[in-house]
């Protein structure tokens, strides 16, 4: 827990990226982020692998081969899916359309000197669907705010969302995104 008053504008990015070079480095709550009420969590898993295997939900103390043998298995096995009335589901809990929608709200980082701006999504899930095959990506990809309600997603070359993007414009058509 950092309980001091950090400044998102690298100060936040540089004592993450000195502290976190370690095996094992811990998490960081920022609770006091210069010009917000909301704290931060960084470094979540980190180079922990017990982090990282409670995260996903498989028993710590693996070798680093076990936790990818792990994490194969768990990805494998089929859940059913739930049904309920979208009305209720959670995932709209917070939701916000429109002019209510202001993404400058979150403390959202400038990580270096020459950075463009402020990233938010950095441990994002970006959604995408190709539209030859319909099959569809989760990625991350970062995105720097530009004002309140306007984003731009990098997407490497080569990349699948990139791909899925590249072939919806063949076809002149926008490509959806969901992050």
């Amino acid at each position: 827990r950092i309980t001091a008053e950090v400044d998102p504008i690298e100060e936040m990015s540089a004592i993450v990226y000195l502290a976190a070079r370690e095996i094992g480095a811990p998490a960081f709550l920022f609770e006091r982020v210069k010009g917000y009420d909301t704290p931060v969590l960084w470094n979540m898993w980190g180079s922990s692998v017990n982090r990282l295997a409670t995260a996903i939900g498989v028993p710590t103390g693996l070798s680093h081969r076990d936790l990818v043998l792990a994490v194969r298995h768990r990805l494998g096995r089929k859940i059913a899916p739930v049904v309920i009335d979208s009305a209720k589901a959670p995932v709209f809990t917070n939701t916000l359309t429109g002019d209510d929608i202001d993404v400058m709200r979150f403390p959202a980082p400038k990580h270096w000197p020459l950075d463009g701006g402020r990233y938010i999504g950095t441990g994002d899930a970006v959604i995408t669907r190709d539209p030859e095959l319909g099959h569809l990506n989760v990625g991350t990809y970062r995105m720097m705010i530009h004002d309140r309600n306007h984003v731009t997603l990098y997407m490497s070359p080569g990349k699948d969302a990139r791909l899925h993007m590249e072939r919806w414009w063949a076809q002149g058509k926008p490509c959806e995104v969901i992050a």
